[in-house]
């Protein structure tokens, strides 16, 4: 719609003709114009009416951003659609731009999950459109939270597609005839849930292809649901179910997958997997999170189609509500080739409905009772088995191929340690930036610093000198005695001690005791 849109006010804005439209108002074109010369276009290339409005605008209002309102609703007025495609919560933004007043006709597609007070709404909404509903009794009714009950639960929600369907409250048409999927499995699903009304419109050459393509991992290619064993019990997540070894299975079945085998390949998107478990369906999406693979429960899958359906049971024991008829109807016809049920066989050898599509993957070939047998035909290289042979290989084409696989296992290992090596010579020899040099100079200033730093630690440090008692008279007269000796020797030694950057220590008493005695004997 924004392309269409951005095509529609740029036209306007180019005619020459500055005929009015009746159903256009002032506000309206001044919208259009305001979106035209803010995202689409000069003002110098307006004509028209939308130059005229222009030049009508004040600076200051040309840059206020339109309504988006006003815009959707010029945009209806301008373009005139014969048809609206939209969702129901969608459908409340165009309700409030007023342009949907001349609906005649209203189609609902997915009928059977429109709560009923949405579908009393549009019939107050448009009293004079004829109304069409489009659905599926046999699939998932309106979503309806749990705390929900009574009255409330049973005329707010309701089933509406349901209730007029039994009570027969409006003319009905069946539609018999199913183009997704592949006939065996439209054929069973007929059987076990539509009583056998259903017919398959397609051949099964139109639905094989992968089966077909794929014989080391499909052992059938007539029949399109594989069964395997999983038995790892799954853990509690609140009142949910959570399975991690199912999690490691899967990621490794899809690899296998959209391995590339005779110039076949499946697409990450032609693949989707649907869990029952809401915790199960969250530990799947981070899994693939990026990788294509859609992951989903029941109800974000209804609608929606994929060429390859994983179907993950999660718990040992299918829950009551896996045991719905309509949750398995949606979950066992989403592929439009061939689904992949994984799930603990004992278990679904109880449970109503699954029971079945165990026994005819059994009786069809297409069960494997061990998960970790699973593409063991499949090779690294996705060309053949495990061992790098390609199926129908005899020993020494199998043994040939392996030694041809290692040889140019190699040659790459080789090659790319090569262009690491060059990689970096190249790297060396290129000029510095600005960004480098301050980067190296900042390292070489940390350098210096630490260097000084070990210096400092490393110096000697003085001890301090020993505290002396006060010497009494024969000790004083013992140093006055060595100091006339030699004094010239005592400052010699100081001078060498401070030229070598030691600390000195002196001691003061006897010094002062000298001068002391000198002032003495001068004043006699």
């Amino acid at each position: 719609m924004p392309v269409l849109m951005k095509d529609v006010i740029v036209d306007w804005a180019k005619r020459r003709s500055i005929d009015s439209f009746d159903d256009l108002k002032l506000f309206h074109k001044e919208s259009l114009v305001q979106r035209a010369i803010q995202k689409y276009m000069d003002p110098g290339e307006l004509q028209g009416q939308a130059k005229l409005v222009y030049e009508s605008l004040s600076k200051k209002k040309r840059s206020v951003e339109p309504s988006v309102r006003v815009l959707r609703e010029a945009f209806f007025l301008l373009y005139e659609p014969h048809v609206i495609v939209t969702t129901a919560d969608s459908l409340n933004g165009l309700l409030e731009s007023n342009c949907l007043n001349y609906i005649t006709n209203v189609q609902i597609d997915e009928a059977s999950q429109l709560p009923e007070h949405v579908l009393i709404r549009l019939l107050k909404t448009f009293p004079h459109a004829g109304f069409g509903l489009v659905g599926d009794v046999k699939q998932l009714p309106p979503h309806c939270d749990n705390e929900l009950d009574g009255l409330l639960k049973k005329y707010g929600i309701g089933n509406t597609m349901r209730r007029a369907s039994q009570k027969r409250m409006f003319p009905q048409s069946v539609l018999r005839h199913v183009y997704r999927c592949h006939p065996v499995t439209t054929r069973l699903l007929s059987n076990m849930i539509y009583d056998g009304h259903l017919i398959s419109a397609i051949e099964e050459n139109e639905r094989n292809e992968f089966m077909r393509m794929r014989p080391d991992i499909w052992p059938n290619r007539e029949f399109p649901i594989l069964v395997i064993n999983q038995e790892q019990k799954g853990y509690r997540m609140g009142t949910s179910v959570a399975n991690d070894a199912e999690k490691t299975h899967v990621l490794r079945i899809v690899k296998c997958l959209t391995r590339e085998v005779n110039g076949y390949q499946l697409k990450p998107d032609d693949i989707g997997i649907i869990s029952f478990y809401r915790a199960q369906t969250s530990v799947l999406t981070e899994a693939f999170r990026g990788s294509g693979v859609k992951c989903g429960t029941i109800d974000t899958f209804q609608g929606s189609e994929r060429e390859v359906m994983i179907v993950c049971c999660t718990n040992e024991k299918p829950s009551d509500f896996m045991q719905l008829g309509n949750r398995v109807n949606v979950a066992m016809s989403r592929a439009r080739q061939a689904t992949i049920l994984i799930g603990n066989a004992e278990g679904l050898q109880c449970a109503k409905y699954w029971s079945k599509i165990v026994k005819n993957a059994r009786e069809n070939g297409c069960y494997i009772g061990d998960i970790s047998k699973f593409g063991q035909n499949c090779g690294p290289d996705g060309n053949g088995g495990g061992d790098g042979s390609e199926v129908g290989d005899g020993p020494e084409e199998a043994g040939n191929r392996n030694r041809r696989h290692r040889g140019g296992r190699r040659d790459r290992d080789r090659k790319q340690n090569e262009d690491q090596q060059r990689k970096g010579v190249e790297e060396e020899e290129k000029p510095k930036t600005a960004t480098q040099k301050r980067r190296e100079r900042r390292q070489r200033a940390k350098k210096r610093e630490n260097e000084q730093k070990a210096m400092i630690n490393q110096a000697p440090v003085a001890k301090e000198a020993p505290k002396k008692s006060r010497p009494n008279q024969k000790q004083r007269q013992v140093l006055r005695q060595k100091e006339g000796k030699d004094k010239t020797g005592g400052a010699s030694y100081a001078n060498v001690v401070a030229r070598a950057g030691r600390p000195i220590v002196i001691e003061m008493s006897p010094i002062i005791d000298g001068l002391l005695n000198m002032r003495i004997k001068s004043r006699k």
